[in-house]
């Protein structure tokens, strides 16, 4: 009787150490299921709005696109395109000079990646001209096609959208994506 006792109590705890290790492989697949859905959300977003790029002709259609097809996304509150070394010709709301970049020019004109960070809330007015009282995050992404050096900034309200350590796989394509609009409406 005693023996049957042991084995019903070590069946009981290997049934509990299986359920609860059900239990954690569940939420591994769970959250491996919501970031394909996210990452798929982000993929059919950008494709939608590559096609638009592809279509643009000239930068008043480019800083209406900036303005508006990119900002559909509701993480995204503010855009800014800064060009160096680019005639703009007109004043845009959403494409400006990279010189209106003023102390900030220095530290972003060598990017090569896009940097996801949360900001300061004096550089989130210089490159957004907004004045915030919260921190924000921003997308600091470099374009370059064709002799067309510029700079993609993307803001978020939420200080934690836009962070350190997260994938730029989307955000480098998109640069590029634009970097290569400007280039066809420049040469």
């Amino acid at each position: 009787m005693e023996a049957l006792n042991a084995m019903t109590s070590l069946t009981a705890i290997r049934i509990s150490s299986l359920e609860e290790t059900n239990r954690r492989i569940q939420r591994q697949i769970d959250s491996i299921l919501e970031t394909g859905k996210r990452n798929e959300e982000k993929f059919l977003w950008l494709r939608d709005l590559v096609l638009i790029l592809m279509d643009v002709c000239d930068m008043e259609q480019l800083d209406e696109v900036l303005g508006c097809d990119l900002i559909v996304r509701k993480e995204i509150d503010e855009t800014r395109l800064f060009l160096w070394d680019v005639n703009l010709g007109h004043s845009y709301k959403h494409i400006r000079s990279a010189e209106e970049l003023g102390p900030m020019e220095r530290r972003v004109c060598d990017l090569v990646q896009p940097v996801c960070e949360t900001i300061r809330l004096s550089e989130y007015e210089l490159l957004f001209n907004k004045s915030m009282t919260e921190p924000t995050s921003v997308a600091l992404v470099p374009i370059a096609d064709s002799g067309v050096q510029g700079l993609l900034t993307i803001g978020s309200e939420d200080p934690m959208h836009f962070r350190l350590d997260m994938s730029t796989l989307f955000l480098d394509f998109l640069g590029r994506v634009v970097g290569r609009t400007v280039a066809k409406i420049y040469h």
